[in-house]
């Protein structure tokens, strides 16, 4: 599996994707921009250069669901969410009352079609150790086309919808509060040298840190998990977010 080291070799990848959709947002100024729309999109080709090599969305698309692929996903993870009868009484299951294992197994077979070609594809190509991707390690270590379509679906459902609903909160919260991104913005403006930020300039960038952290508290991707609350007024380090 994927290790630090393995993570922080694709970080070029990362901010080549980051800088694709930067440029994407620079060529639409002044115009409506569905930010969720356009996260999803980057988080998604991310995901799938590290994993399969190759973009499977196109920033382009106006509705940004090539393939149907983000549909399809949403409707796992409202699936998965729903209050299942099931649960309740276990002696139903093998029923499916609501249909909802039926919907999941035809949603999930749909996103495997979408990929089959470039797993079978990737399996008859020769390919050198540096140009490998994640997907040719598997084949490599014997995984079945099925344990792949399973670590896949579980790579994209965890690393898109969580961090894209994350980054738009994070979007709508600054724009709510112009003294933060004021503040945000200076600190971007005083501690960055170039057009765009590199991972390694980010520990650079405490305000955002906390920005991030602020809307991860405030609207968190798990939120029945854990009370996301404070029990008594209190200062969290020297920032003041004012959120």
């Amino acid at each position: 599996m994927f290790s630090v080291k393995a993570l922080e070799s694709q970080s070029s990848l990362r901010e080549k994707k980051l800088a694709q959709m930067i440029d994407f947002l620079c060529s639409k100024e002044g115009q409506v921009v569905n930010i969720e729309e356009v996260v999803f999109t980057t988080m998604f080709n991310t995901l799938s250069n590290i994993f399969f090599g190759k973009d499977f969305l196109d920033l382009k698309d106006e509705r940004g669901t090539a393939s149907g692929l983000k549909e399809k996903l949403f409707k796992i993870l409202v699936n998965g969410l729903a209050p299942n009868i099931s649960d309740f009484f276990p002696i139903l299951q093998r029923l499916d009352l609501q249909g909802l294992r039926k919907q999941n197994l035809k949603h999930i077979k749909e996103i495997f079609d979408s990929w089959e070609d470039v797993i079978n594809e990737r399996r008859l190509a020769v390919v050198s150790q540096k140009e490998q991707c994640f997907l040719d390690r598997l084949i490599v270590n014997g995984f079945s086309n099925d344990q792949i379509n399973m670590l896949a679906l579980e790579l994209f459902t965890a690393g898109t919808d969580t961090t894209t609903s994350t980054i738009e909160w994070a979007m709508a919260e600054l724009i709510k509060n112009k003294k933060v991104m004021f503040e945000l913005q200076q600190e971007l403006k005083h501690k960055i040298n170039s057009s765009t930020i590199v991972e390694s300039e980010v520990s650079k960038l405490p305000y955002l840190n906390v920005c991030i952290k602020e809307t991860l508290r405030l609207h968190p991707p798990a939120p029945l998990l854990l009370p996301h609350r404070a029990i008594e007024t209190c200062e969290i380090s020297w920032l003041k977010l004012g959120l």
